[in-house]
């Protein structure tokens, strides 16, 4: 297959479509570079190409994927409007934080339970995930609930920190105290007091 086929092949499969590709070709006619960025190329270079330029091209988009990285860890969602990212990959993390906000309460949801979801083995699920977030998965869900939980004490007034823990899907309110703690640098009832 060629370079434009095998783009498509990398671009379209959920396993691989985070994975960025610079295509470098000698077809230098607008059709076949259009054709290739359509196909989910991140950039066309074409032939000859001086190596300098290349590195310099894979440095930028390295640098753009541990931008969207960073944005993702601050808002824990994609905005379009701010990054690029391929459809796929914005169908899977939208799919990753829907499946996330629907199992929270539940203190049997876990990281098995998401990738059955998602229906990707565990290895697949980490490799993917990691690459869009920085985080593995577990981390990821454990971020959101302790998010959850932020959200919960600062907007929510008459309920106990304990209702807030089970509400995140903790158990245990001691141990989500200390989850909470590690998180914030406070325990859940300052912040509830604090109003922070």
């Amino acid at each position: 297959m060629d370079g434009i086929e095998f783009c498509k092949q990398i671009k379209t499969n959920i396993k691989t479509s985070h994975i960025p590709v610079i295509l470098l070709t000698a077809r230098i006619d607008k059709k076949t570079k259009y054709e290739g960025i359509e196909t989910g190329a991140d950039d066309y270079i074409s032939k000859p190409f001086e190596m300098d330029y290349l590195v310099l091209r894979i440095k930028n988009l390295l640098k753009i994927r541990e931008q969207l990285r960073k944005i993702f860890q601050k808002t824990n969602r994609l905005d379009p409007a701010v990054v690029t990212v391929t459809s796929l990959d914005e169908k899977f993390i939208t799919t990753v934080m829907d499946s996330i906000e629907k199992g929270i309460p539940n203190p049997e949801f876990n990281i098995n339970s998401l990738e059955v979801e998602m229906g990707m083995s565990h290895a697949n699920f980490y490799t993917k995930i990691k690459s869009l977030t920085s985080q593995s998965g577990k981390e990821l869900l454990q971020d959101m609930r302790m998010k959850r939980a932020h959200q919960l004490l600062s907007d929510t007034k008459g309920m106990r920190v304990s209702d807030i823990a089970y509400l995140v899907g903790f158990s245990n309110p001691k141990y989500f105290g200390k989850c909470f703690k590690e998180k914030y640098g406070v325990v859940p009832s300052e912040l509830k007091k604090d109003g922070r």
